[in-house]
């Protein structure tokens, strides 16, 4: 009878993959690796909340166009996101720094 190899077969893994400690420089050799031509314009949704992101895409000689999206789409996509919406249990957890205990 043949012999059942499944339990030593390798997981399927992507094999294109990058791993950086650094989110600027990730975005810069992306960058790099796209080669956009200068005054390429592209599209942030703020807020970037990494600090110097905005200057890496300067730095290629690309245009920012940061465009704002309404509350009702940025809304429900957070909760989509995180798998329910706004329940009362998510309103009162404590978010490390006191705010949300009700105390004040």
């Amino acid at each position: 009878p043949p012999s059942n190899n499944r339990a030593t077969a390798a997981p399927a893994v992507a094999t294109e993959a990058v791993v950086g400690l650094s989110v600027r420089t990730l975005l810069d050799l992306y960058l790099t690796a796209k080669s956009y031509p200068p005054g390429s314009e592209i599209i942030v949704v703020p807020p970037i909340t990494v600090r110097g992101m905005v200057d890496v895409l300067t730095f290629h000689g690309l245009k920012v166009v940061p465009v704002d999206l309404p509350a009702a789409a940025s809304a429900a996509s957070s909760s989509s996101a995180d798998g329910g919406g706004d329940d009362e249990e998510s309103k009162d957890e404590d978010d490390g720094k006191g705010k949300n205990r009700g105390d004040g």
